[in-house]
């Protein structure tokens, strides 16, 4: 859970926060309310002035929406990693037919083995360009379907979170890519990509209330406070 006042990380239950000094009335957080009543947080959920309101024109005109950077910046960076891969492995190609043609000239197939050197050299960068071509798919894929799905609301328990870094060494910094698990009133569990990181840092696990989505992402959350 987060402290109301300064938005620290604090343990679940704590009352007081250590870093600011803020009290509050303790909130069960909505997990253990489901445990104990059933799915009463989800009426609880439904029964709130903020689910009445989800769609309307005011809240579903303030949700975020994918940067242009987001969407176009992978596939740039996907681009320039292929041709350089392709420029590499054109060279390495290049050399070990010029090695290969001079070596069975002169040394016949023994001198020719030479070409060998720089054919297995190319084996990586063309690795490389397999890579960036599934990946550049992979990312088309994915905004597709964000652009062809809905925006939905739904009841939700926010059930955990994690993050992935990726990138990082030599002059270059790592990424971060941000997740929220959802739990449903079914009891289902989904697990969605966070559209901002502010998204992240305003959610603890166990927090009841009304999670937005598009595609695979999670868009924005209304918290809905469930006492016991």
């Amino acid at each position: 859970m987060q402290c109301e006042s300064c938005g620290a990380e604090l343990p679940q239950g704590r009352t007081t926060c250590e870093y600011c000094g803020s009290t509050w009335d303790r909130v069960i957080p909505a997990t253990v309310v489901a445990a104990s009543n059933g799915r009463g947080v989800f009426d609880s959920i439904k029964r709130s002035a903020a689910w009445v309101n989800r769609n309307s024109s005011i809240r579903q005109g303030s949700l975020p929406q994918m940067p242009l950077l987001a969407s176009v910046a992978p596939v740039a960076f996907f681009v320039v990693f292929i041709s350089i891969a392709g420029f590499i492995a054109f060279m390495a190609l290049s050399m070990a037919g010029i090695f290969g043609a001079v070596g069975f000239s002169h040394g016949g197939p023994i001198g020719g083995g030479i070409a060998l050197v720089p054919a297995f050299m190319a084996l990586m960068p063309i690795g490389f360009v397999v890579l960036g071509t599934f990946m550049i798919r992979k990312h088309s894929r994915t905004m597709s379907a964000y652009q062809n799905s809905p925006t939905i609301s739904h009841a939700t328990i926010i059930a955990g979170k994690r993050t992935q870094v990726y990138g990082g060494g030599g002059n270059s910094s790592a990424s971060t890519r941000y997740f929220l698990t959802a739990e449903f009133e079914d009891g289902r569990r989904k697990e969605y990509a966070v559209m901002m990181p502010d998204l992240y840092g305003r959610v603890s696990e166990g927090d009841a209330g009304i999670l937005f989505i598009r595609g695979s992402y999670a868009l924005d959350f209304d918290r809905i406070v469930v006492e016991s």
